[in-house]
């Protein structure tokens, strides 16, 4: 079976026809799970002045608060103080809701169809996990080091392949643009 999905993979991917032109199931729960994981999140030059400007502060005042690191014009964001080198700094663990929802960059608004997902259904399958309530013992769930997306399951809404298409190239664009050389080689993947 895995010799015939891989054929079949070189036989669409030689035809132009991506494997999810049918849609992919998937619906956030709003757990908050993906904005808990260990990570950098890299944010592009404008991306710092609309969360600014969101967060009415000055530029220098965001970057000094609330980034951690830069490289050219690009900054990373700090990790939550809740839970010390786990997490964004923007996630509320009490409301379990961004606080910067409205202006949240490109890498958060894109996953889960960053292109490191949709290279196959197996990788996209691989980014599923069951809830804590789902009934089977078995089932893979979510934990910080290996991650996840419940929201990826099966009775989730159908999202079109057009809006999947929209939100992959997007979150490709950021990371091409993103000037870390080895920090993409390495450490950062969408």
């Amino acid at each position: 079976r895995p010799r015939a999905r891989a054929r079949r993979m070189r036989l669409l991917l030689a035809a132009g026809v991506e494997w999810f032109s049918g849609g992919l199931k998937f619906g956030c729960t709003e757990c908050g799970r993906c904005c808990k994981m260990d990570g950098d999140v890299w944010l592009a030059p404008e991306e710092v002045i609309a969360i600014a400007a969101h967060l009415r502060l000055d530029e220098s005042e965001f970057r000094s608060t609330y980034t951690r690191r830069r490289i050219r014009d690009w900054a990373c964001l700090k990790q939550s103080a809740s839970v010390p080198g786990r997490g964004c700094v923007f996630f509320d663990e009490a409301s379990n809701q961004c606080g910067i929802y409205e202006a949240r960059p490109v890498q958060c608004s894109t996953y889960p169809f960053w292109p490191s997902l949709l290279v196959s259904e197996d990788d996209w399958e691989e980014e599923a996990v069951a809830p804590d309530d789902h009934p089977d013992p078995e089932a893979r769930r979510w934990s910080l080091e290996e991650g996840g997306c419940e929201g990826i399951r099966p009775d989730a809404p159908l999202v079109d392949a057009a809006t999947i298409r929209q939100k992959r190239d997007a979150a490709r664009r950021h990371w091409r643009r993103f000037p870390g050389f080895f920090i993409k080689r390495d450490t950062w993947y969408l």
